[in-house]
């Protein structure tokens, strides 16, 4: 989803969550794209079985207008707590 004006990165900070950050010239192109980004990465994880959860909404962080995400992804498959419950 990164384009030449914004690029984006995700970093995780501890599984399962990750931070999404930018330093784009546009604030409004580089949400814009984190939005779509972030779109799709909700769409790939519950299409898995996952559960996906936005923290935090888009935010200037810093004196560089570095605009940050931070997303917790909880990557459990449903059918693993099934399986740990048949133990009992």
């Amino acid at each position: 989803m990164s384009t030449k004006e914004v690029v984006l990165s995700f970093l995780i900070e501890g599984s399962p969550r990750y931070t999404c950050t930018s330093n784009p010239l546009d604030k409004e192109l580089g949400i814009s794209i984190m939005k779509k980004a972030l779109d799709e990465v909700q769409r790939v994880i519950k299409a898995n079985g996952g559960k996906y959860e936005l923290q935090e909404p888009p935010r200037a962080i810093g004196a560089k207008n570095q605009y940050n995400w931070v997303v917790a992804i909880d990557e459990e498959d449903s059918n693993d707590n099934e399986e740990e419950n048949d133990d009992d």
